[in-house]
């Protein structure tokens, strides 16, 4: 329940256990996250937020990996938000949350290229000194929303609802 319960060192939490939490859950670490199985949370409405670098989120990566049928990736919601800080985000693992937010933000570059099915949900992928680049996003109704500072390349975005893409320096 705190930051500082933890050794600096490498943690390993069994997803399972998240799972059998039945609320919203919160990962903090000080460096990098590396989410080697899948987080699938099954309580309705049950999110997850994952801040890489400490409170401030901005001294380490996320990497969201996925390793075939065996040892599948990515994080699942049952309506749940995804919330990922961190000075980047990357990896194979999907995101897809039936109808819940997914909001992603990087101090660097946001190179996260695998799926994100919001079913729904809104979408926010923003990148404060850096480029979003090669995002793969479905929201059904729902809006999505893409912030840069250094552009926006590639990907593909698909909504029924409203998209806005935005760079301070960059090309869209």
């Amino acid at each position: 329940d705190e930051f500082a319960d933890f050794a600096p060192n490498v943690v390993t939490i069994d997803p399972g256990k998240l799972n059998a939490i039945g609320a919203n859950v919160t990962l903090q670490a000080s460096r990098n996250i590396f989410i080697k199985d899948r987080i699938s949370l099954a309580t309705a409405g049950a999110g997850v937020t994952v801040l890489a670098g400490g409170a401030s989120a901005t001294g380490g990566g996320i990497v969201l990996e996925d390793q075939g049928a065996t040892r599948p990736g990515g994080i699942f919601t049952n309506g749940g938000s995804v919330v990922l800080r961190g000075s980047s985000v990357t990896g194979p693992g999907v995101i897809r949350t039936a109808g819940g937010a997914v909001d992603i933000q990087t101090t660097g570059d946001l190179n996260y290229t695998s799926a994100i099915d919001s079913g729904g949900g809104a979408v926010n992928l923003a990148s404060t000194s850096g480029a979003v680049n090669g995002a793969h996003v479905s929201a059904g109704p729902g809006t999505i929303g893409v912030s840069a500072a250094a552009g926006i390349h590639g990907g593909r975005y698909a909504t029924s609802g409203t998209a806005t893409f935005a760079t301070t320096e960059g090309d869209i």
